[in-house]
């Protein structure tokens, strides 16, 4: 197995939803905890844009992912946790 394919696999296993994003904050990948979470298929959400992933309401949670992407650090650096 190449490390490609362990990474996926653990991503694949985690209850936690982990999604990447490219640049323009388009969805890239999800892993199932994320499609269960966001009630909506990875490939459903390729190249979607994570706005529309999140209610409006909660427009306030792409803050971290810009401030992550600002800084070059994971989101986890900066304390988002979201419970649904």
């Amino acid at each position: 197995m190449d490390s490609e394919q362990d990474v996926r696999t653990i991503l694949d296993r985690l209850n936690t939803a982990v999604l990447t994003c490219d640049e323009q904050n388009r969805v890239m990948t999800m892993n199932p905890a994320g499609e269960s979470m966001f009630g909506i298929s990875a490939r459903q959400a390729f190249e979607r844009p994570l706005s529309a992933l999140i209610p409006a309401e909660s427009g306030s949670l792409l803050r971290p992912v810009d401030k992550a992407r600002s800084t070059q650090q994971p989101v986890t650096a900066h304390d988002v946790c979201l419970n649904i």
